[in-house]
C-alpha cells in the first residue's frame, strides 16, 4: 500500500508538472523558453517577460492606493470595485519615459494590453450562499503567478514531501534510502520535462483564413479578464458537490485543472471618477497603448484559437471491414429525403434542392401539419433526416450539416426495430439481459457519465452516455477546450428558428460522436413554471408548450441524424430544483396535457430514442417508478416506443422496473439479478425497448470505439466551422428589448465608447461540477470554455475596427455599454431575479450622466428596474463561448437582431410562482406567463425588436389540407435587412380563463428593404383543441379568435372564426 501511495503521488506530480508547463506557456504567451533560468524567471515575474511590442511602455511600476468610499462610488459596486481588491485600487506610477516618444497607434481591430496588477491585500469572494468570505475561506488567491500554479508536491516542498514519506514508511532505512534516490531522480526528470514543455509543449497557433487567429495570450494581456466568474464562488475549480448534488457530480479528485488565467479583477483610478469601481480596461490617462496581433472585426466570424481535427480508423461492430470515420465532416447520401412532421402548425410548404453524393439534385418537400394528432388519429412518425427548410432565398447555412453521418438509407421503422429486438432478446442469456438494463457506474472509466456493456455476439454496442443538451461535457483531465460551448437551450429557444436549431443539434451530435459517445443526455424540454427555476436555462421550451413542441423535433432530428440517441428530459414536472429528490408535484390532467406534455409528445413523434425520468415525485409517487406517468401516459397515451432511463440515482424501489423504468443509472442498486428474475416479463420488455432504440437508429451498424475510448476522448472536436455556427446561433438568440435610436453603433453617432460591468470581462468557470457562469449554466449541463470570447474583447475589437475610441472613464465617453449577468446551478433554484452585484444601483447612476446601453446575460427571467432610464437593452440567455463576438455583431449592425423572448420578463417579482420545499400544487393551472390575466410584464412573451420595421398585411383565410389556414404578406418597410417572427395566438369562446395561447408562428427569411414574403399559417385540429378531462381526450373548438402580431402584446390583426361575439 505504501508503494502504491508513492506511485499515485508520483503520478500526481507528473500531472502537476504538465499542467504547470501548459499554464506557463499560456500565461507568458511564450513558446521559445529553452533553459531552466528562463523558466524560473518566468515563474517569479509578476508580468510575464516578453518582447515589448510597438507602443508598449517599459519600466512602468505599480502601486496600490486606498479607495475612498463615497456615496457615488459604493464599495460593493458591481464589477471591479474596492470590494474586489480589498479596498485598494491599482494605480499606474509615473513613467520616466512616458512622454519621451509619441505613442504608436493601434491597428484596426487590435486588442489593447492592460497592465498586469498583483494586489497585495486580501480579496473577497461570495460563497455558495451569497455571503462574503475571505480568500482564505474560499481557497482563492491573488498571489503572484508561482503561487497560483498547481505545484506537484516534489517541487512545492520537497523536504516536507520526504518527511511525510519517511513517516509513512515507518522508518525503514533501506526503503527510505531507495525512496530518496527515486525522489531526487524523478525531481530532475520533472524539471527537465518542465523546460521541454515550456519550449515545445504548446505550438503557436496558426490563424485560420476565415477566422480570428486568437492567441491564448489575449486573455493574459487583458488584465481585465476576471478569474472564474460565478454567482456564488470566486474559484470553482474542483468544486465539491453538496450531498444533494452528488447524483451526477464527479469526485473532487477528478476535477479539471483550471486554465492559467488571471483571477485579478482590475480597477483603475480615474482621478476622483465616481464610476471607477465598475469600469473595466486600462487606465485612460496614458497616451501609450500596447497592440496585439490584429484582430479582425467579428462580422459573423468568431475569435478563436487554432484548431486541430483528428481522424481514426474505427471498426464497426457488425462487420470486419474498417471504415474511415470523417472528423467533423458529415457524409452525404445519394437518397432523396422527404420530411413530414406530424405537428408543426405554421410554415408554408417549401421545395428546395440539395446536391447529393451523386451530384444529382434531390428534392426535399417539407409539409407540416400537427405535431400531436388528435386522440382518434393513428400516426406513425418518421424521424427527420434533414433540417427544417425555409423558403427559397433564405440565408444559407454556415456549415453543411444537412445529411446524416453513417445511418445508411435512414432509420429503421419502429415496427421493424421492435421485431429485431424481440428476436434478439429471446436469445440473450440472463447476464446479457442484465447488462442492458444497468449502468457500469459513475464516473465510468473515470470520465464517462454513463455506460452499458456491449454484447458482441449480436453486434450490440455499448451505450456511451454524456451530458448535455448544450454540448459535450468534458470530464477528462485536459478535455475542456476540445469541444464547443454552445449557446444554452434557452438562448436557442430565443431564436424561434427550427432550421438553426437543427443545424446546431447536428453539430453537437458530430462532437459527441467524435468523442466516442452514442447517447446524448438531452434535450431538456420542461416548460418553465417558476422564473426561479435553477435549470430553466437548460430547457428548450421556455415558458410555452407550443414553442417547445416546434423546437424539440428540430433538436432531436439534428442529433439523431448523426447516428446518436437523443434523450428527452426530465419527465415530468421537474420545474424546480428545491428539494428535487423529495418534492411532490401535484398536477391536474388538463394542465399536464396542455401545458407540460406537448414538447415531449412532439419529440416522441420525431423519433426520440430515450426518455430520462425525473427526481421529483408526481402526485405522490416518484417519477422514476410511477406507473401512471410512465406506463399509462408516456408509453400508452403519448405512444413512446423507446426506453426510459432513470436520472442518476433517481430510483427508490424495485417496483420501478414493472412500473415503467427500463434502465437504472448510473449502476445497479434496485435492478439486480434477483429483481430481474422476479419481474421476468417486465425485464424482457425493458430489454426489448433498449434494443429497439439501438436498431431504430442503426447503432448496431455504426462505427464505435471500445471503452474507455481514450483516443476519441483526447481528440479535438472544436472546429472553426462549429465556432462560426456557435457565434451565429448566439447572435440570433440575442433579444433586443429596447432601442431609443442608439443602435446600431457607428462612429457617426459616437466617437468614444466605454464598456463597464464586471460581467464584461468575466471568464468561464472551469469545473466538472459547480457554479455556472455568464456563458453556461452550472452542474451537469456546464460546458467549460477556457477560450471564451468575453463581451469586452468582442465589443472593443469591433469598435476599433469601426473607428470608435475605447475609453475607460464614464465621464470621457459618449456612450456607455454596461454588461451585467447572473447565472444558475443545478440542484439549486435562483434566490433572486435580480442581476448580480449592485448593478441595479449603478446602472441608474451611469444613465443619469451618459447615454447607456445595458446588455444582460442570464439563465432565465430577470428584473429590469432601470429600464426607463437607459437608451437600449438587450438580453442573451447564456450564449456560450462566442458570447462576446455575438454581442459585437449585434451592436454594430453586422447582424440585425431577430430574437424573440421565449418567456415574459416580469415588472415585479410579486405574485410569481415560487419553489416550495415539500409539496408544490400547480393551482395556477394554465395561467402562467403571458397566459395569466394578472401578469403585467416589463417585456412580454414573444417581444423582440429589429433594426428595421415590418408590415404585417391583412390576414386572409386560405383553402388548404389542414383544419384552418391563414395567409398574409410580411413586408420589410425599414432601411435594413432583417427577419420577422409572425406569431398567432388563439382565444377560445367561451373563455376558459386563459387570455391567449400561442398556436402558430413563422420566422421569415432575411428580407431586404422593400422585400416581402407570403406566409401561410397552418392550424391542425389539435391546435384548435383543448383537453377534456371528462372524455380523456381532445375537444376541438368551433368558435375562437386568431390574434396575429409580433408578440403576445403587439397584436396587429384579429381573425374571427365561428360564432365569436
Amino acid at each position: 500500500l505504501e508503494w502504491l501511495g508513492l506511485s499515485l503521488w508520483a503520478a500526481q506530480a507528473c500531472a502537476g508538472a504538465r499542467g504547470m508547463a501548459a499554464s506557463l506557456a499560456r500565461r507568458a504567451g511564450r513558446h521559445d523558453v529553452h533553459d531552466r533560468e528562463e523558466v524560473w524567471a518566468l515563474l517569479k515575474a509578476p508580468v510575464p517577460p516578453s518582447e515589448h511590442e510597438p507602443g508598449q511602455v517599459s519600466g512602468r511600476s505599480h502601486e496600490l492606493r486606498p479607495v475612498s468610499h463615497d456615496v457615488d462610488a459604493p464599495a460593493g459596486a458591481s464589477g471591479n470595485g474596492a470590494r474586489a481588491l480589498g479596498g485598494y485600487q491599482p494605480v499606474l506610477a509615473p513613467d520616466d519615459n512616458q512622454h519621451s516618444a509619441p505613442a504608436a497607434q493601434p491597428a484596426v481591430g487590435d486588442v489593447q494590453r492592460m497592465p498586469r496588477v498583483v494586489p497585495q491585500t486580501p480579496r473577497d469572494f461570495p460563497d455558495v450562499d451569497g455571503e462574503w468570505q475571505s480568500k482564505e475561506a474560499q481557497g482563492s488567491t491573488t498571489a503572484p503567478l508561482e503561487d497560483q500554479l498547481d505545484w506537484p508536491p516534489f517541487l512545492s516542498d520537497p523536504a516536507q514531501f520526504l518527511d511525510e514519506m519517511r513517516r509513512s514508511l515507518g522508518g525503514v532505512k533501506i526503503v527510505h534510502a531507495a525512496l530518496a534516490a527515486a525522489v531526487l531522480l524523478l525531481l530532475l526528470i520533472l524539471i527537465a520535462s518542465l523546460v521541454g514543455c515550456a519550449s515545445h509543449g504548446a505550438p503557436a497557433p496558426t490563424p485560420a483564413p476565415d477566422s480570428h487567429a486568437r492567441s491564448a495570450t489575449v486573455r493574459a494581456d487583458h488584465a481585465a479578464a476576471v478569474g472564474n466568474h460565478s454567482l456564488r464562488s470566486g474559484s470553482s475549480v474542483g468544486s465539491s458537490p453538496a450531498p444533494e448534488e452528488a447524483e451526477r457530480a464527479p469526485e473532487p479528485a477528478k476535477s479539471i485543472p483550471a486554465p492559467a488565467k488571471s483571477t485579478r479583477a482590475p480597477t483603475f483610478s480615474a482621478g476622483g471618477n465616481p464610476f471607477a469601481d465598475f469600469m473595466v480596461g486600462p487606465a485612460s490617462t496614458s497616451t501609450h497603448t500596447t497592440t496585439k496581433r490584429p484582430v479582425q472585426a467579428p462580422d459573423s466570424v468568431p475569435l478563436t484559437r487554432a484548431q486541430t481535427t483528428t481522424t481514426r480508423r474505427m471498426a464497426t461492430t457488425s462487420t470486419t471491414e474498417e471504415i474511415l470515420a470523417p472528423s467533423g465532416v458529415p457524409r452525404t447520401q445519394a437518397t432523396s429525403t422527404t420530411r413530414t412532421s406530424t405537428r408543426t402548425s405554421t410554415t408554408q410548404s417549401t421545395t428546395t434542392t440539395r446536391p447529393t453524393a451523386s451530384a444529382t439534385p434531390t428534392t426535399s418537400t417539407r409539409s407540416t401539419t400537427s405535431t400531436t394528432p388528435p386522440a382518434t388519429s393513428t400516426v406513425t412518425p418518421r424521424p427527420s433526416m434533414a433540417p427544417p427548410q425555409t423558403t427559397a432565398g433564405a440565408v444559407q447555412p454556415l456549415t453543411d450539416l444537412s445529411e446524416p453521418v453513417g445511418v445508411g438509407a435512414g432509420f429503421r421503422p419502429w415496427s421493424e426495430a421492435a421485431a429485431m429486438a424481440a428476436s434478439v432478446e429471446s436469445q440473450l442469456t440472463e447476464e446479457e439481459r442484465f447488462s442492458l438494463l444497468v449502468g457500469n457506474g459513475f464516473p465510468a472509466f473515470e470520465f464517462w457519465v454513463g455506460t452499458t456493456k456491449a454484447i458482441p455476439r449480436f453486434s450490440i454496442p455499448p451505450l456511451k452516455m454524456e451530458d448535455a443538451s448544450s454540448g459535450f461535457r468534458p470530464l477528462r483531465v485536459g478535455e475542456p477546450g476540445t469541444v464547443t460551448a454552445w449557446p444554452s437551450m434557452l438562448a436557442l429557444a430565443s431564436t424561434w428558428d427550427e432550421e438553426l436549431i437543427w443545424k446546431v443539434a447536428a453539430a453537437i451530435g458530430t462532437e459527441f460522436k467524435g468523442k466516442g459517445a452514442n447517447v446524448v443526455l438531452g434535450p431538456g424540454l420542461n416548460v418553465h413554471r417558476t422564473p426561479y427555476g435553477g435549470r430553466n436555462g437548460e430547457y428548450l421550451s421556455g415558458e410555452d408548450p407550443y414553442l417547445g413542441s416546434r423546437l424539440a423535433p428540430a433538436y432531436v432530428g439534428g442529433v439523431q441524424s448523426q447516428g446518436l440517441i437523443a434523450t428527452m428530459k426530465h419527465f415530468a414536472f421537474n420545474e424546480q430544483e428545491t428539494s428535487r429528490n423529495s418534492v411532490d408535484s401535484v398536477v391536474g390532467q388538463r394542465t399536464a396535457f396542455e401545458l407540460y406534455y406537448p414538447p415531449f409528445e412532439a419529440a416522441i413523434a420525431a423519433g426520440a430514442g430515450a426518455v430520462m425520468c425525473a427526481y421529483n415525485l408526481v402526485n405522490g409517487t416518484h417519477a422514476c417508478g410511477s406507473k401512471s406517468l410512465l406506463v399509462d401516459t408516456l408509453k400508452g397515451t403519448l405512444g413512446f416506443e423507446g426506453f426510459v432511463m432513470s436520472d442518476w440515482k433517481a430510483i427508490h424501489e424495485t417496483y420501478a422496473l414493472p412500473f415503467g423504468v427500463d434502465m437504472e443509472q448510473p449502476q445497479s442498486k434496485y435492478f439486480t439479478l434477483e429483481t430481474l428474475r422476479t419481474f421476468a416479463a417486465a425485464t424482457s420488455e425493458a430489454a426489448r425497448r433498449i434494443l429497439a432504440s439501438i436498431y431504430h437508429l442503426r447503432l448496431d451498424q455504426q462505427p464505435t470505439c471500445e471503452l474507455p475510448c481514450e483516443f476519441e476522448r483526447s481528440s479535438n472536436q472544436r472546429t472553426p466551422d462549429h465556432l462560426k455556427l456557435a457565434q451565429s446561433a448566439a447572435a440570433d438568440g440575442i433579444v433586443l428589448l429596447k432601442n431609443d435610436g442608439v443602435l446600431p453603433l457607428s462612429a457617426a453617432k459616437f466617437k468614444k465608447l466605454a464598456v463597464a460591468g464586471r460581467a464584461a470581462v468575466a471568464n468561464d468557470t472551469i469545473n466538472t461540477w459547480g457554479p455556472g457562469s455568464a456563458y453556461s449554466i452550472g452542474g451537469s449541463g456546464h460546458i467549460p470554455a477556457p477560450d471564451v470570447v468575453t463581451p469586452y474583447e468582442g465589443i472593443t475589437a469591433r469598435a476599433r475596427s469601426a473607428g470608435i475610441e475605447i475609453v475607460h472613464s464614464v465621464m470621457d465617453a459618449d456612450l456607455v455599454i454596461f454588461v451585467a449577468s447572473t447565472t444558475a446551478t443545478e440542484s439549486k433554484d435562483r434566490p433572486s431575479l435580480n442581476l448580480d452585484g449592485d448593478v441595479d444601483v449603478m446602472i441608474p447612476k451611469v444613465a443619469a450622466v451618459k447615454p447607456t446601453i445595458v446588455l444582460f446575460e442570464a439563465p432565465g427571467a430577470v428584473l429590469t428596474p432601470w429600464r426607463e432610464q437607459v437608451k437600449a437593452i438587450a438580453g442573451l440567455f447564456l450564449g456560450g463561448e462566442q458570447t462576446g463576438a455575438a454581442w459585437a455583431a449585434m451592436l454594430f449592425g453586422d447582424r440585425t437582431p431577430s430574437g424573440k423572448l421565449p418567456l415574459a420578463l416580469p415588472s415585479t417579482a410579486a405574485g410569481l410562482p415560487v419553489p416550495a420545499a415539500d409539496r408544490v400544487v400547480y393551482t395556477e393551472g394554465l395561467a402562467t406567463s403571458y397566459r395569466s390575466p394578472t401578469l403585467q410584464p416589463a417585456f412580454p412573451f414573444g417581444h423582440g425588436l429589429s433594426y428595421t420595421t415590418f408590415d404585417l398585411g391583412v390576414p386572409l383565410r386560405t383553402p388548404c389540407d389542414s383544419a384552418l389556414c391563414v395567409s398574409l404578406r410580411v413586408t420589410n418597410t425599414g432601411g435594413a435587412a432583417g427577419r420577422e417572427v409572425v406569431q398567432a395566438y388563439l382565444k377560445f369562446v367561451p373563455s376558459d380563463g386563459v387570455t391567449q395561447r400561442l398556436r402558430g408562428f413563422h420566422k421569415t427569411r432575411e428580407l431586404l428593404p422593400g422585400d416581402a414574403e407570403d406566409v401561410v399559417l397552418r392550424f391542425a385540429p389539435r391546435d384548435l383543441s383543448t383537453y377534456d378531462v371528462s372524455t380523456q381526450g381532445w375537444k376541438q373548438h368551433e368558435a375562437f379568435s386568431i390574434l396575429i402580431g409580433a408578440s403576445s402584446r403587439d397584436i396587429r390583426h384579429t381573425v374571427s372564426v365561428g360564432s365569436v361575439i
